[in-house]
């Protein structure tokens, strides 16, 4: 993949930024000459979608994982993961989430970055490595954005978690989020 990367950097079709932190963080994005691709993309994909009606594009089998979402907007969040048919757990609030990541056993937790700052994190983060010493695994962990800007990038990257979603959330970028993060996507 990273050669992959650089191949495209090096033609002009995507922008490589490098932020000298710990851990490295590192972002991509279509120049406007990549984005020249978009609409040949989206193209081929009715095109494939039109010749191939059958097979289950974007199609995630999230069943039987169990989501916890910590978030003032769980309800809302929870709609969008239930045509996935997921087991999903919803809290509101620090407590109700502290709860259920006591008593249930969970595969992923997305946690919304609103309700986060510098005195319960760490608490939090503990609560989550006690877990998966508990359960002996490693819990997939995503981080909601209350603003998609480098500001809550770089805050999410300092909490722990690599891996975020900007409200407002997108189904399909859900969906295909959690299903990467427990290998879970349909080929």
């Amino acid at each position: 993949m990273t050669q992959q990367l650089r191949e495209l950097e090096a033609e002009g079709l995507i922008y490589r930024e490098s932020y000298p932190e710990s851990p490295p963080r590192v972002e991509y994005a279509l120049t406007p000459q990549g984005q020249t691709f978009t609409p040949i993309v989206e193209s081929m994909s009715v095109w494939g979608k039109a010749h191939k009606p059958d097979y289950p594009f974007g199609y995630c089998r999230l069943e039987n994982l169990r989501v916890l979402i910590v978030s003032p907007d769980a309800s809302s969040i929870s709609a969008i993961l239930e045509i996935y048919l997921t087991n999903i757990i919803a809290a509101t609030d620090f407590e109700a989430a502290f709860h259920s990541l006591s008593q249930a056993e969970l595969d992923i937790v997305l946690m919304d970055l609103a309700l986060l700052n510098d005195v319960n994190a760490p608490s939090f983060v503990t609560q989550i490595q006690q877990i998966e010493k508990t359960q002996q695994k490693n819990l997939a962990i995503v981080a909601i954005l209350p603003h998609n800007n480098a500001i809550e990038r770089g805050r999410a990257f300092r909490l722990g978690f690599p891996v975020h979603l900007p409200k407002p959330i997108e189904s399909t970028e859900m969906g295909s989020t959690i299903a990467s993060l427990t290998a879970q996507v349909v080929e």
